[in-house]
């Protein structure tokens, strides 16, 4: 799965930090934080493998999301939340290793590359493989 440096979520570009060690209040190694207020998501690189890094990256997307689109986030406790994320994160990461070739398809722009609608929005093109040859769907595909 391809980590971006960066990506746009609710119009708003989030940044992803890499660093050595990440501490929690009680300076306790962590893999990941959200930080809403920079809209930045930090990883630790340090002693993690490729899922656990791919699943971390998942979750704080989760936290992102979470705390974007729902008014609502800071009425739950924060282990509410993080059950969420977590939720969210194994659902997304098991959707993707089992659906998409994560390593050879940019999926951050699967959906805007591989489904085109007509300007007047009453037609829609889907991608035929990944040759980005659009076809228009037929009365049963709609």
């Amino acid at each position: 799965m391809r980590i971006p440096k960066q990506f746009k979520l609710g119009g708003i570009i989030w940044k992803v930090i890499l660093t050595n060690h990440l501490l929690n209040e009680d300076d306790e190694e962590m893999n990941g934080l959200t930080r809403s207020s920079d809209h930045s998501i930090i990883l630790s690189i340090n002693g993690i493998d490729k899922q656990e890094f791919e699943l971390t990256f998942l979750h704080e997307l989760s936290h992102a999301i979470l705390r974007s689109f729902n008014p609502y986030i800071e009425m739950i406790s924060e282990d509410d939340e993080e059950g969420y994320a977590q939720t969210f994160a194994l659902g997304y990461y098991n959707f993707l290793m089992d659906n998409y070739d994560t390593d050879a398809v940019n999926t951050r722009n699967f959906i805007d590359t591989c489904i085109q609608f007509s300007p007047d929005y009453e037609m829609v093109k889907r991608v035929d493989s990944l040759n980005c040859q659009y076809v228009e769907l037929s009365e049963e595909e709609d």
